[in-house]
This record gives structure tokens, sequence and C-alpha cells, in this order.
């Protein structure tokens, strides 16, 4: 019942906003009419932006964590070593499960390796948020989509705060979903000009 009550919670924004929107009435902006022409290009800038971004991130976080990683990578091989080495010489291999030293030995190469697991976790993490400050950082000082798709010359006061806002958000969080995000939504963009294409030609 909690679970359920929580779920409500996300409806509270979506009110608000529109409550802001019925009494605040903001101005509907119109779409640029190039805008479908110049997205190829505004994708593949953001594919190169975002590259750039991955190779950053991927250099910070090697000087940052790597000798961790080594070092756990290390202990692992060590614990197998030792593992290994020990079934060599054990001589009832079928009572290995029983035997304390054998238990010992496995229960260290498991704890070594869930370490490594989590450790990597804990980088990927880092790496996210890394993609995703440097996303918005970009965005914020003019790295943006929306604001070329859209004309926003009618907006002023809030509603082009609002709408900076937005679009630094948005654009922020596609650069930091990375190159291969980015072309996915390029190849959609593509495949969905190419049906709409054939529908003309079909319909003429």
């Amino acid at each position: 019942m909690a679970a359920q009550n929580k779920r409500w919670l996300w409806v509270i924004p979506l009110v608000i906003l529109l409550l802001a929107a019925y009494y605040l009435s903001p101005v509907s902006m119109a779409f640029n009419d190039q805008g479908l022409t110049i997205l190829p290009s505004i994708f593949g800038y953001l594919v190169l932006i975002s590259m750039f971004v991955e190779r950053a991130i991927e250099v910070f976080l090697s000087a940052w964590r790597s000798r961790g990683a080594d070092e756990l990578d290390h202990q692992i091989a060590i614990a197998k070593r030792k593992l290994d080495d020990y079934l060599k010489t054990a001589e009832d291999k079928a009572k290995l499960i029983q035997n304390e030293t054998y238990s010992q030995l496995h229960t260290a190469l498991e704890s070594a390796e869930t370490k490594r697991r989590n450790y990597k976790s804990e980088s990927r993490y880092i790496s996210q948020w890394l993609g995703l400050a440097m996303g918005v950082l970009l965005s914020f000082v003019g790295v943006r989509v929306l604001e070329n798709l859209l004309i926003i010359g009618p907006l002023e006061g809030f509603q082009k705060s609002a709408f900076v806002a937005v679009d630094v958000m948005l654009t922020g969080v596609a650069i930091a979903g990375g190159s291969d995000s980015i072309n996915k939504m390029m190849k959609v963009y593509s495949s969905f000009m190419e049906s709409t294409a054939q529908r003309t030609q079909a319909q003429s």
C-alpha cells in the first residue's frame, strides 16, 4: 500500500505544471522551418561532442581509478593461483567441499571478485554522473538542441528562462547518454524520414 502511495507522488509535479500553465498562459512557440533540414547536422555535432566527453571521462577515470582496479585484479590473480595450486596437490578432490582450507581459499577468491565487481560498478556510477555534469555544463555554455529547432523570439521572462533550463537539461542528458545513444536517435530519425518520403511518393 505504501508503494502505491509513493507512485502517486509523481503526479504532484504534473499537477503543479498544469496549474502553472493554466494561470500563467505561456506563449506557444513555432517550429523552425529549417529544423528537420539541420537536424542531421545537429546529431552529427552531438555525436562528436559526446565522443570528446567519453574520451575525457575515460582519461579522468583511468588516472583516478586504474590503480585500485589493478590492485584488485592482482588480488584475484593471487587468490586464483593459490586455489589452483591447492587443487593440484589435493589428494581426495571429491571431499574438497568439506575441506576447511579449500573453503577458505574459495571464499577469499569470491571476496576478491566481489570487491572487483563493486569497484567496477562504482566506476560506472561515477562515469555516468561525470557524463551528466559535463553534458549539462556544455549545454549551459551554449550547446543546445531545442533552441535550434524552435523559434524562441516571442519568449520572454520566466518562460524564456524555463525553456533554456529545459533545453540545458535535455541536451545535457543526450550528451551524457553517449555517442551510441545519439547514433540510435539518428537512425530512428533517418528511418522516419525515409518512411515519410516513401508514403509521399506512393500517394503522389
